[in-house]
């Protein structure tokens, strides 16, 4: 008696499974793609930007005395609405501090043949530009996500003068006085978590290692009354840590 109960009941429940199975709400392929949609997060395309801090590493943090900060963004493209790989670029500034001294500025003759001048400044500005490519995993694209990045880039450190006149009596002069260029490799993990239906709190670490670079040893700039730039250079590698605050935007 049991058994044949327990018979009705696995037939009655196995029926009414079947109908929801096969009912017209499940045979209506946009009903069920709606509900999907709804049901599961979807991966869209993000920007994200905000203030970004690098620690030197290693022999970098040996040759380089300070911490340069700046300003990072980056930009990725879901290569599935529901496929957990992501592609995107990155491009960071950080500021490695500068000069400023007064200066005479050689203007020419006047009609007697006369030399003058006159008085200016020139400022001295170094600055590490990062442009890199990478691949997320992004498992779960909801309102708390954790993701991690696999990274390849360039970074360019810079220095740049530029003379200008106090009176305005001639244009700004800017002159590129050093470049070098190092290869980066590395790896980034960060978290997102929801304040508004397209925006999020990011917070992100990349640790990368950098190839030997050529740069403008900050402590050793030496600008002369006439202006004339002065510096050494140090060669060292690039390894770094990149801390990385800021908001990220669903498009």
């Amino acid at each position: 008696m049991k058994k044949s109960i327990f018979l009705i009941i696995l037939v009655l429940a196995s029926s009414g499974l079947l109908a929801q199975l096969t009912g017209p709400a499940n045979q209506n392929p946009r009903l069920n793609n709606r509900n999907i949609n709804r049901n599961f997060p979807q991966h869209r395309p993000s920007f994200s930007i905000g203030l970004s801090a690098m620690e030197p590493l290693r022999m970098f943090a040996e040759n380089y005395d300070g911490t340069p900060f700046g300003i990072a963004a980056q930009v990725e493209f879901p290569t599935g609405r529901f496929f957990p790989i992501e592609f995107g670029g990155d491009f960071a500034w950080y500021s490695r501090g500068g000069e400023r001294s007064d200066i005479d500025i050689y203007e020419g003759e006047d009609a007697f043949g006369n030399e003058f001048y006159s008085e200016g400044t020139i400022k001295v500005r170094s600055n590490i530009y990062s442009y890199a490519g990478f691949a997320r995993l992004n498992p779960v694209p909801g309102p708390f996500q954790i993701y991690g990045d696999l990274i390849l880039g360039v970074q360019n450190f810079s220095t740049n003068t530029t003379i200008e006149s106090n009176d305005n009596l001639t244009e700004p002069t800017r002159e590129r006085a050093h470049r070098g260029f190092s290869l980066m490799t590395g790896w980034a993990a960060g978290v997102k978590v929801r304040i508004s239906q397209n925006t999020f709190i990011e917070a992100r670490f990349a640790n990368l290692r950098g190839s030997d670079v050529t740069m403008v040893d900050k402590n050793s700039i030496f600008i002369d009354a006439d202006g004339n730039l002065e510096f050494e250079e140090i060669t060292t590698p690039t390894d770094h840590y990149v801390y990385q605050l800021g908001l990220s935007f669903q498009l």
